[in-house]
């Protein structure tokens, strides 16, 4: 058309153009509207800028008992009142905690609840300037393949080992994994289970994502085999299974904390003990082999109240044996607080020499 009215002239031009319906040539030379671009994704931080990030909200926690100490890791869950989420078993039995923060500074610290069957515990130290609360990661779970960083504060080959911070990485190799480390823990319904090496020392510490989120708390390292030890194996309680728990806790509610802290008679080192192995003789004629030593009572516990006592052997609840802290755990799970469990005990005497002759207490399920 356009060809045509160049020849035929400008009276042919003006009867064209009239002559065009409204959907015709007009249309056909639209342009499609277009498309808006997509936003570019955010750049993922490196891992120094995650590191960066991360270590403003990592703690070294050191507990004491008598003659006792131990040290652990923990991380800053709330900075603003001071609450600090790491493992049950760093700060079980302590008659004292210090808490040093990233900048060195070490102050005092409390456990405001605890959830021993769970492995977890929050730590209250006074609010500081500096303090950097750690994110969670989304609800989605981890992938098999997916990077992970371990930071603590484990044992090393330095002149301080354990005081600086310490930094792994590794592939998450399972998740949602259910474990059963040893008669001395409870059991673990739900942990990653990654190769950023963590060691005595990383417990209660962040295990985070690519994009510096806390996905898991390093808890346990696969320490079996026929040989005693097995290469890269070693597990955080899931974040999607904690949030929950350490938000009861921050609130200062703890979960079935009778107060004890219990070990199992196959961890206890008879042999460096005074009289140890006249003592493990003693309860191996008394079939006692199994049960499970009292390392430590809280003072105004469960336990406590129960007349429970450091060195007691407890080798039954409610007519059921417990060999193991998980079989506590299940006891105590499966009933209602308030109600009295009969525990079944055999005392040690006062000068630690000699077991007495077993005896019967009632154990209060606690809130």
């Amino acid at each position: 058309m356009l060809r045509i009215a160049a020849v035929a002239g400008s009276a042919l031009i003006a009867a064209v153009a009239i002559a065009v319906p409204t959907t015709g040539l007009a249309d056909d030379l639209a342009l499609p509207t277009p498309t808006p671009a997509p936003k570019a994704a955010p750049a993922a931080p490196t891992k120094q800028q995650i590191i960066e990030r991360t270590k403003g909200g990592v703690v070294r926690i050191f507990s004491r008992e008598g003659e006792s100490e131990g040290s652990g890791t923990g991380f800053v869950l709330d900075a603003a009142k001071g609450l600090i989420a790491t493992n049950a078993h760093v700060v079980e039995g302590a008659a004292s905690i210090s808490v040093t923060l990233p900048d060195g500074t070490q102050i005092p610290g409390r456990t405001i609840a605890a959830a021993p069957c769970e492995d977890l515990a929050v730590v209250q130290i006074a609010p500081r300037p500096g303090l950097v609360a750690l994110p969670f990661g989304a609800t989605a779970a981890p992938k098999v393949g997916d990077q992970a960083l371990a930071f603590g504060f484990p044992e090393s080959l330095e002149a301080n080992g354990g005081e600086t911070l310490k930094v792994t990485g590794g592939m998450i190799s399972a998740t949602d994994v259910r474990s059963a480390p040893s008669l001395s823990l409870p059991e673990y319904p739900s942990t990653i289970q990654h190769q950023a090496a963590v060691n005595h020392g990383n417990s209660g510490g962040p295990l985070v994502d690519d994009h510096g989120r806390v996905i898991g708390i390093n808890t346990l390292t696969n320490a079996g085999g026929e040989s005693g030890q097995v290469e890269g194996q070693y597990y955080a309680i899931s974040s999607a299974h904690a949030q929950g728990v350490l938000a009861e806790l921050s609130a200062g509610r703890s979960q079935a904390d009778a107060g004890m802290k219990l070990t199992s008679l196959h961890d206890v080192d008879f042999e460096s003990m005074e009289g140890g192995p006249e003592l493990l003789a003693d309860l191996e004629a008394r079939g006692m082999q199994d049960a499970l030593y009292v390392e430590s009572v809280r003072s105004g516990s469960a336990a406590a109240k129960a007349d429970i006592r450091p060195g007691d052997l407890l080798h039954s609840l409610e007519g059921t044996a417990v060999g193991s802290v998980a079989d506590v755990c299940g006891t105590l799970s499966s009933h209602r607080p308030g109600e009295e469990l009969r525990a079944d005990l055999v005392a040690l005497d006062s000068e630690g020499t000699e077991y007495l002759e077993p005896a019967t207490t009632k154990l209060v399920v606690p809130r």
